[in-house]
């Protein structure tokens, strides 16, 4: 069966959200999606996808006033603030993805691809055990939570599903373990339909 290439989730917004945002995280949150956290954290952050305010252009500017600089892609971004914050502030830090899939002639996605190119935290909120870059990461999760990658949008069998990162630090490699372990549970509590899971991720 002949099966085309996607990479814009705006073009399946039945299954990928392209208006979410998440309010009021907290310590039992993130414990319970990343396994542990400093138990004296008190943040609460909030996030939204692709925010107007922080576009690439915006997030550059912001990582080089620290004199810090990356290459990342730019078609999908959660940025995360502290909850009293206000959108326009700089957010604490960010997870850059991609998500690009192959669906049948019937519009069913049979193979999902998960690329994470950037998780960055303001070296100002960086430590305590990275209570931030946990924070950003439970983030990710709870969008992959409402992607509906379940029938009839992926074939009764299943969703072939492979995730990629690559990243040069051992917060990073910690991160993405954690991301891991997630879409192995996205698999076994069956919010996703997954047919096959893979994992390429270089340290």
């Amino acid at each position: 069966m002949s099966e085309i290439f996607f990479e814009k989730t705006d073009l399946r917004p039945e299954i990928f959200p392209s208006q979410w945002h998440c309010k009021n995280v907290g310590r039992g949150d993130v414990e319970w999606v990343t396994g542990s956290i400093n138990r004296g954290s008190q943040l609460i952050s909030k996030s939204r996808l692709n925010s107007s305010y922080w576009k690439k252009s915006n997030l550059d500017r912001l990582i080089e006033s620290y004199d810090d600089a990356w290459n990342y892609g730019d078609r999908t971004i959660i940025s995360v603030w502290e909850t009293f914050q206000k959108e326009k502030e700089p957010p604490i830090g960010f997870i850059s993805f991609d998500i690009g899939w192959e669906e049948t002639k019937t519009q069913k996605i049979r193979t999902l691809y998960l690329t994470v190119n950037l998780i960055w935290v303001r070296p100002d909120k960086r430590g305590l055990g990275g209570v931030a870059a946990r924070h950003i990461a439970a983030h990710l999760i709870f969008y992959l939570e409402n992607c509906k990658l379940i029938p009839p949008h992926v074939p009764k069998t299943g969703v072939n599903v492979f995730y990629y990162a690559d990243f040069d630090s051992f917060g990073g490699e910690k991160i993405s373990y954690i991301i891991q372990e997630n879409l192995e549970i996205l698999r076994n509590n069956k919010v996703w339909k997954i047919k096959e899971l893979d994992f390429d991720v270089g340290f």
